[in-house]
């Protein structure tokens, strides 16, 4: 009896054993090429709150030090289209910010002004115009932190075949919460010049882990973190299955940024309503496919 149960457990541990580690990189390679196909041209609404706190200096304390004179917490609730694109003449994707509303008031006209520009093929005139659009909805963050990296997909672009090799990646351990075949893969970026670059281009070296469904190549999850000299950001993504594109689309994404001189800058996005648009030969605009 204990002989049969000894070679039971050791069998299971056979099977638990992940893909080597090339083997997982490589699906995950042409699962995020899938991504890209399919959740590109496809606009999604962002409900995106942030939240600013000050830090507390010793000025602003009581006269006895006890009784704080706190600053005031800043919080804003954003809505806006998100759009990822990516050019067929690059190997670049590129994701966009429309800001339609802040604080329940309306900004603009809500009409699909992303989507608009990218139906027929993106174009340098297009991107500079959806760049300009991104640059208009970046001011209305909080906090006097100028941030480009709060985008809910960006850590997906290390997973892919190009900028693999930019990172040292090692196995962290399966996640049976996240899924039963799901496996942490930690990264460390080791080559120069970053990708993420910093004030003056200098470098920002990228360090996180994103989980894995070792089988499928799947990414169930991404966090990433940069350590600038004056800030630590840390941005987690959490994606769901969406049937009808059938990819793991974003589902919530979480930001922190921690000032060295203190205080805190957070959000938290959640994503919905995806719309996927398409193009007739006669180049007429289709109504977009909605899909919840």
């Amino acid at each position: 009896m204990i002989v049969c149960a000894v070679a039971l457990l050791g069998r299971e541990d056979v099977r638990a054993q992940p893909a080597t580690l090339d083997v997982t990189l490589a699906r995950a390679a042409a699962y995020v090429e899938t991504f890209i196909d399919r959740f590109g041209h496809v606009v999604s609404e962002e409900r995106y709150r942030q939240e600013s706190v000050p830090p507390l200096r010793a000025s602003q304390l009581g006269s006895r030090g006890s009784i704080p004179n706190v600053p005031p917490t800043e919080r804003r609730t954003l809505r806006s289209d998100f759009l990822l694109i990516k050019p067929e003449s690059s190997a670049d994707w590129y994701p966009f910010r429309d800001t339609f509303e802040v604080d329940g008031q309306a900004v603009r006209d809500r009409e699909n002004r992303l989507a608009m520009l990218f139906l027929r093929s993106p174009t340098d005139s297009s991107l500079e115009q959806a760049r300009l659009i991104a640059q208009e909805s970046s001011r209305y963050n909080i906090g006097d932190v100028v941030r480009t990296i709060n985008n809910p997909v960006i850590a997906l672009a290390f997973l892919e075949r190009a900028y693999q090799k930019r990172f040292a990646f090692t196995y962290g351990g399966a996640d049976s919460a996240v899924g039963s075949s799901v496996w942490l893969v930690e990264y460390q970026e080791h080559e120069r010049p970053t990708l993420i670059r910093g004030e003056n281009n200098s470098n920002l070296p990228t360090r996180g882990r994103t989980w894995i469904d070792v089988e499928t190549g799947r990414v169930h999850k991404t966090e990433f973190v940069v350590d600038a000299p004056l800030i630590t950001a840390r941005v987690t993504t959490t994606f769901k299955q969406d049937s009808r594109l059938d990819i793991l689309v974003p589902a919530e994404m979480i930001e922190e940024y921690r000032p060295a001189a203190g205080g805190r800058i957070s959000g938290r996005a959640t994503y919905g309503r995806f719309r996927q648009f398409a193009v007739r030969t006669d180049e007429q605009i289709e109504k977009p496919i909605e899909q919840r």
